[in-house]
């Protein structure tokens, strides 16, 4: 990979960013779906909008940053989402979801 300053500002030119309002963790989760964050089901709404707004974006790649109020952050509960993000939004290429 290029390391220098022109390659760095191409990389950064072409990832979007995605910033997503989030009122509580369950907006990124069904309402439907009563389990626990590990298992529980991702939102259609939730997917939607990252998928649209992907799409609007110039870059091939994107940034997703999910903003909240800071008084309402848990750790170890962001840690956990994060993880079930990456597996359906970044799929091995042994198990594609998309």
């Amino acid at each position: 990979m290029d390391q220098s300053p022109k390659g760095q500002a191409s990389i950064v030119l072409n990832r979007a960013e995605i910033s997503i309002w989030l009122d509580s963790y369950n907006d990124i989760f069904s309402d439907f779906d009563p389990r626990q964050i590990s298992t529980r089901s991702l939102s259609d709404d939730f997917i939607a909008q990252i998928k649209k707004t992907q799409r609007e974006s110039k870059g091939d790649k994107a940034v997703l940053r999910l903003l909240m109020p800071s008084a309402l952050r848990k750790t170890d509960e962001e840690s956990l989402i994060m993880e079930r993000l990456h597996s359906f939004l970044i799929p091995s290429t042994s198990n594609s979801v998309m």
